[in-house]
């Protein structure tokens, strides 16, 4: 929400859209690092932010990106089957299985994943020499730079896939076909390289954000997501139907993180692809489309296999690639995505061949679409964000100057200040933020950054608060009337009095503070 609102306001003021200092102040930090940007997104919906505010906005876009990733999915099935209800059904299976419900819980730059359904069409289109060269270039190239301003990982991501794809079709077709594939790629890549140019202030805050970070550091993070062997035929809560009975067995999966268990696919549509997979396996796009599910699938598995929530330490082909340059950075059980694709575009063959048994062929098909409807009866999809008068009304200007440094809390991701900084118009700038899992350099190694991050409220913690106030200038401090922790006895101590107002403690910092 704060991003929706943040790429307006820089570009209608002039400021530098990439290092916004309205967050981790007064430095800034990267907005390029962590995933949350989506600029394009951000632009296409500022008509809606400006007017009706970033949380309306959110809904839109949450509305509107699983709706494209069907809709391009289904134009794709068309394509390749000829069938609009066999097509219907594989647009639902991509845009609305586990993968999109599971990263809808709070990932928009995840489920931003309609342009990969649209690329493999291009690529087909162009293949069989049914558009120009010309014309494949340009739809290549935009749909490059609007990926990257979507999602830099899933680019990357999709870009190893694509080439995967590529040699396979290439390994498993005829000679003409081969001369086909081959005569794609210098065009494929001049696409890339415009869409480089296009974006290259984008690329440099992205390089420049790498270069600053602490690459061990990532790879520990992202390296703990892994998807577990059996989340396949294992639903999460985010599933609707038997849930319930693997709970104890899937809140193991994925570090316990429902959002990132995306590989559930159920066992009938799994008997299906199997069931295609060995009936048409004398088919080019059958091999590419298996080796696609396979590879999706075993490299989501991360580093290490894990099987029933328990590490086997089998080591497993992602370990070597996660220590490479960028991919280090990349979270594996992401790559469900592409497997959702080729499992979404073998059932729709499947399902689209003339058959005797079409009736039974439907019935398994509906059955094994129904096992992926999401779990709407869960409490994470009727979150409510604490978003108080204060900051929604004009309230905030009678107490906040323009651009003074505020410290909020509940801290950071611990809380929902960064919406309501966003709800004001980044009127004040802040010391916390939530642009990237790890914090900017300047505030890496703060000695008070741990304890105020978590709450942690013990000796030396007045002092300690007190000198990070100091030491980041800090001219007020705001906490959640209903949500202040042990935060206002720590200012108590420092002699500070609060005045209410609008569901927010007001907190004025002496200014003899950064004096003494």
């Amino acid at each position: 929400m704060w991003s929706l609102v943040w790429w307006p306001h820089a570009i209608l003021n002039g400021v530098n859209p990439f290092v916004p200092d309205v967050v981790w102040a007064p430095e800034g930090a990267n907005l390029t690092q962590g995933g949350f940007a989506i600029p394009a997104a951000s632009v296409a919906l500022a008509p809606i932010t400006l007017t009706a505010g970033p949380v309306v906005a959110y809904n839109v876009i949450s509305l509107v990106l699983p709706i494209l990733a069907a809709w391009f999915a289904y134009r794709l099935c068309r394509y390749l089957t000829g069938a609009f209800a066999s097509s219907l059904i594989g647009g639902l299976i991509f845009g609305f299985g586990t993968y999109m419900a599971a990263h809808l819980l709070g990932h928009l730059n995840l489920v931003s994943v309609f342009l990969v359904p649209a690329a493999v069409h291009v690529v087909l289109l162009r293949l069989d020499e049914v558009i120009s060269q010309r014309r494949f270039v340009v739809l290549m190239t935009v749909m490059f730079a609007l990926q990257l301003l979507l999602s830099a990982e899933l680019l990357v991501m999709a870009l190893g896939l694509g080439a995967l794809a590529l040699v396979l079709g290439y390994l498993t077709s005829v000679q003409e076909r081969r001369r086909s594939i081959v005569r794609i790629v210098l065009p494929t890549l001049a696409a890339g390289a415009i869409a480089m140019l296009v974006t290259s202030p984008y690329l440099y805050w992205t390089l420049n954000g790498l270069g600053e970070s602490d690459s061990e550091w990532w790879r520990n993070f992202s390296g703990g997501y892994t998807a577990d062997a059996l989340n396949a035929v294992v639903p999460t809560e985010v599933t609707g139907i038997g849930h319930w009975w693997f709970k104890g067995m899937s809140s193991t999966f994925t570090l316990g993180t429902p959002s990132e268990a995306t590989g559930y696919v159920g066992p009938i549509l799994l008997g299906i692809v199997l069931a295609f997979a060995i009936t048409h396996w004398g088919q080019p796009a059958t091999r590419v489309l298996v080796g696609v599910l396979v590879v999706s699938y075993v490299l989501s598995l991360g580093t290490r296999l894990h099987i029933a929530g328990h590490e086997t330490g089998i080591p497993l082909p992602w370990a070597p690639l996660h220590r490479l340059p960028v991919l280090g950075y990349t979270i594996c059980t992401r790559i469900t995505v592409f497997g959702f694709l080729a499992l979404a575009i073998m059932v729709a063959l499947w399902l689209a061949e003339p058959s005797a048994r079409g009736g039974l062929k439907w019935a398994l098909v509906v059955a094994g679409v129904a096992l992926l409807v999401p779990n709407l009866s869960a409490s994470f999809w009727r979150g409510r964000p604490t978003n108080p008068p204060f900051f929604t009304s004009d309230t905030y200007r009678t107490y906040l100057k323009k651009d003074e440094i505020v410290l909020a809390f509940p801290y950071g991701a611990s809380g929902s200040s960064m919406l309501w900084q966003a709800e004001t118009g980044m009127h004040f700038r802040m010391v916390e933020g939530y642009v990237s899992p790890e914090p900017p350099p300047d505030y890496r190694h703060d000695p008070f950054l741990t304890r105020t991050v978590r709450a942690q409220f013990g000796e030396g913690s007045v002092r300690g608060l007190r000198e990070f106030m100091v030491r980041r200038k800090v001219t007020t401090v705001l906490i959640e009337a209903g949500n202040q922790g042990p935060w206002p006895l720590l200012l108590g101590a420092m002699r500070l009095h609060p005045v209410k107002a609008d569901g927010v403690l007001v907190y004025r910092v002496p200014g003899s503070w950064s004096r003494s």
